[in-house]
């Protein structure tokens, strides 16, 4: 074992590993030490949470005379984020440039998304694996079943390891065998799932900057045996990644499945799934439309209270490659620059107007130019010259949006400068509509996967 990890390594005489000053340190000299492969990222909050502890640690096996190296296996996207993420750090570190140790390292050990740790004793043989590992805060002392070792402040999910905060993989692997019936889950459980989804969407910025491929969701309404189709005919998370642009909830019957399971999959996969906020998550929209019901029905009022803080603390806006656009509802005459996007603050709840309203409300209308007030009785429609000069403005290849039906699952605007995708088929059960996922290759490259209605 010991040997395959150091060939994983680079380990011939030319591979090598990096300390924090630039230094080169030989992978064979590795052969005797327990080595423990820090997969981890500048941009992700938990494994800059955990940096101080696992030094901690470091320090202390250092002190004990134990021969124990970290090696770190950076997930970061730019090398700059990498260098600011590894400085002054006491371990070792994979040349970030040599992408093939990467893609090694992560197939062996199943590693899908930082912050991950694999432990490999001085043997060859791996004490602990961490990998596949969801790290939440929680405020319980545990003890893990693997390492019989007592922990305060983190979680990390495990099938053998006892912690309350596993709930992300039953309701992923549940929903297989659950299909449209949905997965039981008991109040304590929904909370959880909020509390460990509010805490990583409010470590992202208000506006994601996204890379691409990435797959493109609209509005879902409930509509749970629908986007079971939708993950079966894309693919499942992480080997597809996906952004949704808001609506998980109302008018639809399973709106509690539906947005449990995203949440999920945003808690296990946070760098492959991400969530926007569309206006029906919004307490004075969702009370109205059928969620206020479902969640009181089923769980009782404070259930669905839960659900709405949760809500209040999701990303309004996301470009994908610093081209494409994306939003719930659309434009706003008050939106000059994205900065004001970057510079909202969250939790946010309702909004009835202003910024964040328009970009949950407003849509498109071919039969105007500038602005309008919409028939919905918020916020504003907009002309396909406002888009032209958006676009314009901001450089931007395409503006993609949800917030409306659309007959074949999707429709261009303003000479293909907008798109709205729309994502639950047969929309309320009356609309025989198409649904629409948009899968984008790159900035210049994208095109549509369409679902049609169930008979």
């Amino acid at each position: 074992m010991k040997r395959e990890i150091l060939q994983l390594l680079g380990g011939d005489d030319r591979g090598f590993l990096y300390r924090c000053d630039g230094r080169k340190v030989a992978v064979s000299k590795m052969q005797w030490k327990v080595l423990g492969l820090f997969f981890s990222s500048r941009s992700c909050e938990f494994s800059q949470d955990f940096n101080p502890r696992l030094e901690e640690l470091y320090e202390k096996l250092e002190r004990k005379g134990i021969d124990f190296k970290v090696v770190q296996v950076s997930f970061d996207k730019k090398k700059s984020s990498f260098l600011k993420d590894f400085k002054d750090k006491p371990w070792l570190a994979v040349p970030y440039e040599d992408h093939s140790v990467f893609k090694k390292l992560t197939r062996r050990f199943d590693v899908q998304s930082p912050p991950a740790l694999v432990v490999i004793g001085s043997d060859g043989e791996i004490k602990h694996t961490l990998h596949r590992h969801v790290l939440v805060k929680t405020k319980r002392k545990y003890c893990c079943d693997s390492c019989n070792e007592e922990w305060r402040g983190w979680s990390y999910y495990c099938s053998t390891c006892d912690f309350d905060l596993d709930i992300d993989y039953r309701v992923i692997e549940g929903r297989k065998a659950a299909r449209s019936r949905g997965i039981s889950l008991n109040k304590s459980e929904i909370r959880q799932i909020c509390i460990a989804a509010s805490e990583i969407l409010l470590g992202e910025p208000t506006l994601l900057e996204l890379e691409a491929p990435i797959n493109v969701c609209g509005d879902i309404h409930g509509q749970y045996a629908d986007l079971l189709r939708i993950f079966k005919m894309i693919g499942d998370p992480p080997s597809s990644r996906y952004l949704f642009l808001g609506d998980y909830v109302d008018r639809g019957k399973q709106s509690i499945e539906t947005i449990c399971l995203l949440l999920a999959y945003k808690i296990r996969f946070p760098y492959d799934f991400f969530l926007l906020r569309g206006n029906h998550e919004c307490s004075s929209t969702n009370k109205t439309y059928g969620f206020y019901d479902e969640c009181r029905r089923r769980y009782g009022e404070r259930i669905w209270r839960v659900f709405n803080k949760c809500f209040d603390c999701l990303p309004v806006a996301a470009i994908v490659d610093d081209r494409i656009f994306c939003v719930h509802g659309g434009l706003s005459p008050e939106l000059r620059s994205l900065d004001q996007i970057r510079e909202m603050e969250r939790p946010e709840e309702d909004a009835h107007e202003g910024l964040l309203c328009d970009l949950l409300w407003a849509d498109p209308d071919s039969g105007i130019r500038g602005w309008e007030e919409s028939n919905r009785g918020v916020s504003y429609t907009f002309g396909a010259d406002v888009v032209a000069e958006f676009a314009e403005e901001h450089d931007l290849n395409l503006i993609c949006r949800a917030h409306q039906v659309m007959q074949g699952g999707y429709k261009f605007f303003a000479g293909k400068r907008l798109v709205t995708v729309f994502s639950a088929p047969n929309y309320c059960g009356k609309y025989n509509n198409y649904a629409a996922v948009m899968r984008v290759e790159d900035a210049d490259d994208y095109s549509f996967e369409v679902l049609k209605p169930k008979k």
